[in-house]
């Protein structure tokens, strides 16, 4: 089968590298910035736009996944049309979408730019990743890796932070207007310096597997986001989008191991490195997104900080996520790469379990040290999981196998984002009406409690009561999901012993299966046929 023509070696001078690195990190950083930027600026656009909860929260999934249902088309229309265009190409839309986000009026505008804005920007990891690995020698593959994760881990761990700073400041508009500046600069960087490479317009594009992928992701994130207001299967339309997602991924799987030319190479899930990291990917991604979303709401909402101090607040898993990263790029040549990976899920597993104790009078300390752990977790997990990944994959699957491993920490991400949201309304339900059950004018509890502040049979007094049921009621919800994070993140951990670890230093890269064309950018002389061998003469 045919495979697009990346994964050359491309020799710059060290200068000229570092501005390459510079600048596709810079697009890569302000991608994943921007997929939690908006997070606590979330309570301010949903009274601005008259929206409810998890009406607003498809600010955040619908960007998490129109970039995840473009993730895995850049690595053959790179392939055709050149990987530098699309980058170049990428970083105008990205930038128009961003300024249309921040003029929206409603809803219904935002949340149409904010899947734009995901599609526009689904270009920058893949080949960002796909880069790095081109113009990095393979004894610095760790090295390469931990600059590409301080990015990619680092942006939406720094998002609430400076979304937070913008919303106090300004307004939420500008989480959005702030993309303007930086991709003026991405675009002047990438068009200089940035090398291209020849284009391979042998493989067509699969318009029909790129459909079906397409309907499973956005028929199951339906699912996710309206099965709690909808009542999950007692709703048709949730079975409706069930039976459709469940369908179109089944027949994608088949189509993908039948066609000829199909929209992901079913040759990159024979490496077992890489199927099996993109499992521990998704609990990265889950983490990732859907516990820095609630962290921001629960600040906000039950902890009472506004939102520039929730977003301070967030900031020191962004640190941890640094010192991480630079800890293992250099440990990640010495060091079995599989132990690294395995104390990162331990710590982002204990880290979420510090968290499922939090309450309403938690010091801003045990935050600060359960999100700086968490940051550490997070770094430890993704340098060694893309590093073993991809060490054993040949290079010339690279763009399209990194496309796959972005789509499955989005996917992660946007199911995680969803699958919370749903918990956290479904506990607080069932936490509320298990107290309000209890309440009784009887209760000898209930009577002490409401002596001398208000009265069970004053109106008055039962809205102060129900408001503190209310309120005690989502602290149990939000200690609830984290606890379920956490478990969710620590049965990745076993996936860890099914890794191989990846070859020396030393080693020749793996070789690709594609055509010789598609590889050696030089000619080869074809060997001299031994004279033993006589032709056999036509009859």
């Amino acid at each position: 089968m045919n495979v697009p023509l990346t994964g050359a070696a491309i020799e710059l001078p060290p200068w000229r590298r570092r501005i390459v690195i510079a600048a596709v990190m810079l697009a890569t950083t302000l991608m994943a910035l921007d997929s939690t930027i908006a997070n606590v600026a979330l309570p301010h656009m949903r009274g601005s736009l008259s929206a409810t909860t998890d009406q607003i929260a498809w600010v955040v999934t619908g960007y998490i996944v129109a970039s995840a249902i473009a993730t895995p088309l850049i690595g053959a229309v790179a392939a055709r049309i050149g990987r530098k265009t699309i980058f170049l190409t990428a970083i105008i839309a990205f930038s128009a979408t961003s300024a249309m986000c921040g003029l929206s009026t409603s809803l219904g505008e935002l949340v149409f730019f904010r899947v734009l804005q995901g599609m526009s920007g689904a270009a920058f990891v893949p080949l960002s990743q796909s880069i790095l690995f081109d113009i990095t020698p393979r004894e610095r593959y760790g090295q390469g890796m931990a600059v590409f994760g301080l990015g990619v881990m680092g942006g939406p761990v720094l998002g609430p932070v400076l979304g937070g700073l913008l919303t106090d400041q300004f307004s939420w508009r500008w989480v959005f207007f702030i993309n303007l500046p930086i991709t003026a600069a991405a675009f002047t960087l990438c068009f200089i310096f940035l090398p291209g490479l020849p284009r391979d317009r042998s493989r067509r594009f699969d318009f029909f597997g790129f459909a079906l992928l397409s309907t499973a992701l956005a028929a199951i994130q339906l699912m996710l986001d309206r099965g709690q207001s909808a009542d999950w299967l007692e709703s048709r339309e949730i079975v409706l989008e069930l039976v459709i997602g469940v369908v179109a991924f089944y027949m994608f799987l088949v189509h993908m191991f039948t066609s000829k030319s199909p929209y992901v190479s079913p040759e990159i899930f024979r490496d077992r490195n890489f199927s099996n990291g993109l499992m521990v990917s998704v609990a990265v991604g889950l983490v990732l997104y859907s516990g820095s979303t609630m962290m921001a709401t629960f600040l906000q909402e039950l902890r009472g900080f506004d939102v520039y101090e929730a977003g301070m607040l967030l900031a020191p898993r962004g640190v941890g996520t640094g010192i991480a990263m630079f800890t293992v790029g250099r440990l990640i040549a010495r060091t079995d790469p599989r132990l690294l990976l395995f104390g990162g899920i331990l710590v982002m597993a204990a880290s979420l379990h510090q968290m499922s104790t939090f309450t309403a009078q938690t010091p801003a300390i045990d935050i600060i040290v359960a999100g700086t752990c968490q940051g550490l977790g997070m770094g430890f997990v993704f340098v060694p999981i893309s590093s073993m990944g991809f060490a054993t994959l040949p290079a010339a699957l690279r763009t399209e196998a990194t496309g796959i491993h972005t789509l499955s920490r989005s996917l992660g991400g946007s199911i995680g984002v969803a699958v919370a949201a749903a918990l956290l309304a479904s506990k607080s339900e069932e936490s509320f009406a298990l107290s309000l059950g209890d309440v009784s004018l009887y209760s000898e509890a209930w009577r002490r409690l409401g002596d001398g502040l208000f009265s069970l049979t004053d109106p008055r007094g039962l809205a102060v009561l129900r408001m503190m049921i209310a309120h005690n009621a989502l602290e149990s919800a939000y200690q609830a999901t984290f606890f379920v994070m956490a478990v969710a993140v620590l049965a990745a951990a076993p996936l860890v012993f099914l890794l191989k670890r990846p070859p020396p230093l030393g080693a020749a890269a793996p070789a690709s299966s594609a055509p010789a064309k598609a590889e050696s950018p030089e000619p080869r002389t074809p060997e001299p046929v031994s004279p033993r061998v006589a032709p056999v003469p036509a009859r």
